[in-house]
């Protein structure tokens, strides 16, 4: 809001110049410089932007942990479906099975890219949840800093 604004909404002339006054003088009383405000400003959006990346990077995950399911899912038919030259089940309980589904699954090229991408995909949520969690802490610092100094200054 400009001057003009501010007055024609405000009707008191000189209280604009004495907020403006006010702020300088705490700015220069408690040494608050232009790029501190600045990253102030910033840190909502930063925020922002990491929590849609972290939201995007867990969907991804959900995914490929499903499609490593379904591909769990169509070695486990296989393997409980197939029979030998007798008709009888090559894999005769449920132990023996489940092996034969794990040794399928390591040796399944989609589901072994899906799991690499997985623990990609983890460290980079672990990366920006400590991203959210820094500007978050730096955010109440400087509020609380803020408040201490309308504290002190009377504000």
């Amino acid at each position: 809001m400009d001057k003009e604004n501010f007055e024609k909404i405000d009707g008191q002339e000189g209280k604009y110049k004495k907020l403006e006054s006010n702020i300088e003088t705490t700015r220069q009383k408690a040494e608050i410089t232009d790029d501190m405000i600045l990253d102030i400003l910033k840190i909502p959006d930063e925020l922002k932007q990491f929590e849609s990346k972290l939201i995007a990077l867990v969907s991804k995950k959900i995914e490929l942990e499903r499609q490593i399911k379904g591909i769990e899912s169509v070695i486990y038919i296989e393997v409980n479906s197939e029979k030998n030259a007798d008709g009888k089940a090559v894999f005769t309980n449920e132990k023996s099975r489940d092996i034969e589904v794990q040794k399928r699954l390591s040796n399944n090229f989609e589901s072994n890219e899906n799991a690499a991408m997985i623990k990609t995909i983890d460290f980079s949520i672990q990366e920006t949840r400590t991203e959210i969690d820094f500007l978050s802490r730096k955010l109440k610092v400087y509020s609380m800093m803020f408040e201490a100094l309308k504290i002190k200054y009377k504000m």
